[in-house]
């Protein structure tokens, strides 16, 4: 907790993370994603984080490994990545996804949709 304003105001500075892009795409071929997650408040201090896979269209042990897990920032990261292995499937001719939610530690929510799209007809 910080001090910051006006005399007598006390003001708690938000510590929270967020994906760095909302939406991805990857081709079925790929085995795995690379999400970027960065602090969106001053590079000061430890902020937590916990993350998870959700079913939408492709299913966990289908088209995508489930996951779930934390990250940590300490004191000056700005940026970390977490991964989802994505299962192989070539023969796959439909664009299907899910999504990666993101809590931190004051509630706050962020939602990343990873779309596996077949590029063959591009």
């Amino acid at each position: 907790m910080r001090k910051k304003g006006h005399v007598g105001l006390l003001q708690i500075e938000s510590r929270s993370v967020q994906f760095k892009k909302h939406i991805i795409h990857v081709p079925p071929t790929c085995d795995r994603v690379q999400i970027p997650i960065i602090r969106t408040s001053a590079a000061d201090g430890v902020v937590n984080a916990t993350w998870r896979t959700c079913d939408k269209s492709a299913k966990a042990g289908l088209h995508y490994v489930n996951g779930q897990g934390s990250i940590s920032f300490a004191q000056d990261d700005e940026e970390k990545n977490i991964e989802v292995l994505i299962i192989r499937d070539q023969d796959r001719r439909n664009d299907i996804h899910f999504v990666v939610e993101l809590y931190d530690t004051e509630g706050t929510f962020n939602t990343l949709v990873i779309y596996i799209r077949d590029d063959s007809s591009e």
